[in-house]
C-alpha cells in the first residue's frame, strides 16, 4: 500500500497579484481534493525591487511522490505565466515551493519568514506561546 505524506507549499505572486493566485488555488484543488489554503497576505519583496507578493500556504495529503509534485507544481506555475525571463525582469508571475514533504523540510530560509511562521500556525491550529 502507497504512504499518504503531510504536504506544505507556498504560493506567491507580485503581478496581478488576487488573479494569479486565485487561478494557482484552483488548479492546486485539481491535484489535491482535500487541500486546504491559509489566508492570504501581503509581503514586501526580498532581495529585488518590485510590487508587493501576495501570499498564501496550503496542506495537503497526498499518495504522489516528491518528484510528481515538483513537476505538477512547475507546470502550474507556467499555466499562470511564469517564465525565466520575466523572472529576470523581477516579474514572478507564480512561485509554488514544496516546505514539507512528510517529514522532510525544504526552504529552510523560507521558514524563519515571519508570514510563513504566522499562515504554518493557521493551518496547523497551533498557538502561539
Amino acid at each position: 500500500m502507497v504512504e499518504s505524506h503531510q504536504l506544505f507549499i507556498s504560493i506567491g505572486t507580485n503581478i496581478n497579484q488576487e488573479e494569479k493566485l486565485s487561478l494557482a488555488k484552483n488548479m492546486l484543488r485539481g491535484l489535491f481534493s482535500n487541500i486546504v489554503f491559509s489566508s492570504e497576505i501581503w509581503t514586501e519583496p526580498i532581495g529585488i525591487q518590485t510590487d508587493e507578493f501576495l501570499n498564501c500556504i496550503a496542506m495537503a495529503s497526498t499518495k504522489h511522490g516528491l518528484k510528481q509534485i515538483e513537476r505538477a507544481l512547475k507546470q502550474i506555475e507556467r499555466r499562470c505565466g511564469d517564465t525565466k525571463s520575466k523572472r529576470t525582469e523581477n516579474i514572478i508571475s507564480m512561485d509554488i515551493d514544496i516546505l514539507q514533504y512528510g517529514d522532510e523540510k525544504f526552504h529552510v530560509e523560507d521558514w524563519k519568514r515571519d508570514y510563513v511562521t504566522k499562515l504554518m500556525k493557521e493551518l496547523t491550529g497551533q498557538e502561539d506561546n
